[in-house]
């Protein structure tokens, strides 16, 4: 079953069959609210933002290397939450 056009065209997923789930703005705003403020602040400003790494760094008063860190554990929490949600659906 194809989304319509206003959602993109991805195919629905098989715990989604009806696509109503998985729409990427609410996963994403789930995923972010479900995340401690600082990961939820660097993933915003690189992802939602577009900010780069040198400029989130300067926004979170942070090095580059310590941003580059913090997005990376954020990034592994997050795909944790969503791993979290799916399990929680299939039972």
């Amino acid at each position: 079953m194809l989304r319509s056009i206003e959602t993109g065209w991805e195919e629905a997923t098989e715990d989604d069959l009806f696509g109503v789930i998985g729409k990427p703005a609410e996963r994403v705003q789930r995923i972010l609210q479900a995340l401690p403020p600082h990961y939820r602040q660097v993933l915003t400003c690189r992802f939602l933002l577009g900010l780069s790494v040198r400029e989130t760094a300067h926004k979170l008063s942070l090095t580059e290397e310590s941003s580059r860190g913090l997005q990376v554990r954020a990034l592994k929490h997050a795909a944790n939450v969503e791993a979290s949600e799916r399990a929680l659906r299939s039972k």
